[in-house]
């Protein structure tokens, strides 16, 4: 499995969210000899999503995942790594990886 097929991942079904839940969102640079929060982000969850996702020896399983509305569009949390995380750059490269923290009302 590529980097990229982790994020392998589809929305079965939604149902909304109680008002006041939230995602932390921090964009994290990754070098061998440092770790840097580059950006955070506060988003308000509006729906829960059972999502269906591929393991890496090709397995499926689901679990729930918020949905938040990022300034541009509603994305559920292994969508937004998807697009937003290099997991493997090129060589010399840093990573760019996403961390989502849900917090409670």
């Amino acid at each position: 499995m590529t980097a990229w097929e982790r994020f392998n991942n589809r929305v079965l079904s939604i149902t909304p969210a109680e008002p006041g839940w939230q995602v932390h969102v921090e964009h994290r640079t990754v070098t061998p000899t440092e770790s840097r929060v580059d950006e955070e982000h506060l988003y308000p969850v509006v729906t829960w999503a059972l999502v269906e996702s591929e393991g890496r020896s090709g397995e499926t399983s689901t679990h729930v995942e918020p949905v938040f509305y990022d300034e541009s569009a509603l994305r559920n949390a292994t969508e937004y790594r998807r697009i937003f995380s290099d997991p493997a750059p090129a060589p010399g490269e840093p990573k760019l990886l996403v961390h989502i923290e849900l917090r409670q009302p």
